[in-house]
């Protein structure tokens, strides 16, 4: 069974909007730019780079520890 929001458990946003703010960010392109041109709120923006950043920080700091 495939999972309905494979990325946030409470995510309103369907899938495709999600990889869509996800290519965005990898992009570098700031919130209020990816609100622009997905029309979204750019409080929804934020919290979603902010939990991007997030799992990118936990993801380094447990490989930082693999290392030592």
């Amino acid at each position: 069974m495939k999972a309905k929001k494979p990325y946030r458990k409470q995510a309103r946003l369907g899938i495709h909007k999600t990889r869509e703010i996800i290519r965005c960010f990898s992009l570098d392109l700031t919130a209020i730019k990816t609100a622009e041109i997905l029309k979204l709120n750019r409080k929804t923006i934020d919290d979603w780079y902010n939990y991007f950043r997030k799992v990118i920080y936990s993801f380094s700091v447990a490989e930082k520890q693999e290392k030592v």
